[in-house]
């Protein structure tokens, strides 16, 4: 049995419009839940269109640096539109995204750890994810352990045999994949709203079909349409 695969592009255009959806609401009418519970569905896309960019490109670093530096570009503009002040402590998304691809290159990189025995790798890898998510949580960014947590997890079960050799059982093993840590995370944060997210699953994964990348401007578009929404809110 064939499924329907929707492009790489395809499904950044789908987590774009759920982010716009899911910041509209935030920004502009935060009692009204539909908003927020169509917006939910944007992360999860980001996080699989991270991890499955820190599989295929041969520049991690460099894709992690630009992902920084977003996140330093974006702060105030984040700031401004969900705040109204220059500046808050509560960091922008796109420092979760950061993290969450440092996590991606720690599990993808066996020669990081090469003089390790197979059980001490898992052991360090884990340890070095868990403290990626710590940071996450400290630093109050976007989404916090729970998106850092995300990316790493979409990042590893593309690497299970399982995924590798059966493309029919992808769908599902992503959607699972999202159901259980989702659950997990309302279940204890008792923000059952974001059970909502665990739909983006079925859109995922995208087709091997070649497109042109967006490139740089893809994450122009994060604070150029916050800055947009905060010109918005003071009329």
């Amino acid at each position: 049995m064939t499924t329907h695969k929707f492009s790489r592009n395809t499904l950044k255009l789908f987590a774009f419009l759920f982010m716009f959806i899911d910041h509209v609401g935030a920004i502009f009418f935060p009692s009204v839940l539909w908003y927020r519970t169509i917006g939910r569905l944007s992360f999860p896309l980001f996080a699989y269109l991270i991890a499955d960019g820190m599989d295929k490109t041969h520049h991690q670093g460099k894709m992690i640096a630009r992902l920084f530096v977003f996140a330093l570009i974006s702060q105030i503009p984040y700031s401004l539109a969900f705040t109204n002040r220059i500046w808050s402590w509560n960091l922008n998304v796109f420092f979760t995204l950061g993290l969450g691809a440092v996590c991606c290159l720690m599990i993808g990189q066996p020669y990081v750890f090469k003089n390790i025995n197979t059980t001490e790798q898992k052991v360090l890898k884990a340890l070095l994810i868990f403290l990626c998510a710590g940071f996450a949580y400290v630093l109050h960014t976007d989404y916090s352990f729970y998106g850092v947590l995300m990316i790493a997890l979409l990042y590893h079960v593309q690497h299970t045999n399982m995924y590798m050799k059966f493309a029919e059982m992808q769908k599902y093993l992503l959607f699972f994949t999202l159901f259980i840590l989702t659950f997990l995370y309302a279940f204890f944060s008792r923000d059952f709203l974001q059970m909502s997210c665990v739909l983006s699953g079925l859109l995922m994964p995208h087709s091997q079909k070649h497109e042109k990348p967006w490139g740089v401007w893809a994450y122009c578009i994060y604070p150029l349409h916050l800055l947009l929404f905060w010109q918005m809110r003071k009329l």
